[in-house]
């Protein structure tokens, strides 16, 4: 269970490039950290 959780640091680095670095990421790339973090909810579950 705890595998598939290290998926988030892809969603937490993307974060950090907006906030920390000021880029700019493109909405298919949001589109992909949403399906992480819901495959990451449902594995949790």
């Amino acid at each position: 269970m705890a595998y598939p959780l290290i998926s988030m640091s892809y969603v937490f680095g993307m974060i950090a490039a907006v906030l920390v670095f000021h880029e700019s990421v493109p909405a298919v790339r949001w589109l992909g950290v949403l399906l992480i973090m819901a495959g990451c909810y449902f594995i949790a579950k």
